[in-house]
């Protein structure tokens, strides 16, 4: 029987990790051509894997209060002070803690107006 060396454990190893890199490479290629690896085991002719459905997209996500700050702050700061003041006063409310959350992406297509 032979001992095992420095040397010669290293290179199991090595090809430990390449053989881990060739699995992982290979996984990722035929997810990208749609083949399932049972097509590529029994040299079937390939036929695109039927792709799950996407997720229904979602509506956006209402900002927090302190994005809105921040944007109207920065828009405040650029010299919009007053404009600014005008589109908290359409949406009913003298400060942003006054409106409600559900009219902040209203506000903030208000304020993208302002250069």
């Amino acid at each position: 029987m032979l001992e095992p060396n420095d040397t010669a454990v290293q290179v199991v190893r090595d090809l430990r990790i390449a053989t881990k890199a060739l699995y992982d490479a290979t996984n990722a290629i035929t997810a990208y051509l749609g083949v399932s690896v049972e097509q590529l085991k029994l040299n079937t002719p390939a036929e695109p894997v039927k792709a799950e459905t996407a997720p229904e997209p979602t509506a956006p996500e209402t900002p927090t209060l302190e994005q809105v700050r921040g944007i109207l702050a920065d828009k405040s700061r650029n010299g919009h002070t007053e404009a600014v003041r005008e589109i908290l006063l359409k949406h009913g409310g003298s400060k942003l803690s006054e409106l409600p959350p559900d009219c902040y992406p209203e506000l903030l297509k208000d304020a993208e107006g302002l250069q």
